[in-house]
């Protein structure tokens, strides 16, 4: 009969990529203290960035920076995030 270790020894798990952030994550923005969303934008792809910009305008977001987002209410931003997550 073989140990139980012996068995687990043999065993090699995948290594989580532990330097991924998350693709999206709420802050506040400015001195109002609105609701908005940091965007890794290394994790998307062009065509999506673009759909984003054009979905996000359309919905109430105002684009501060290329990775910042702002919106009126957290209403709006839980929109978006439930739209692009």
């Amino acid at each position: 009969m073989t140990s139980i270790t012996s068995v687990l020894s043999g065993i090699t798990l995948p290594e989580a990529n532990k330097h991924i952030e998350p693709k999206l994550s709420t802050c506040e923005v400015g001195m109002f203290r609105l609701p908005g969303i940091l965007l890794d934008i290394e994790q998307w792809t062009k065509e999506e960035l673009e759909e984003m910009d054009t979905w996000g305008v359309a919905n109430g977001g105002k684009k501060m920076t290329d990775k910042l987002w702002s919106f009126r209410s957290e209403a709006k931003r839980d929109w978006f995030i439930l739209r692009w997550s």
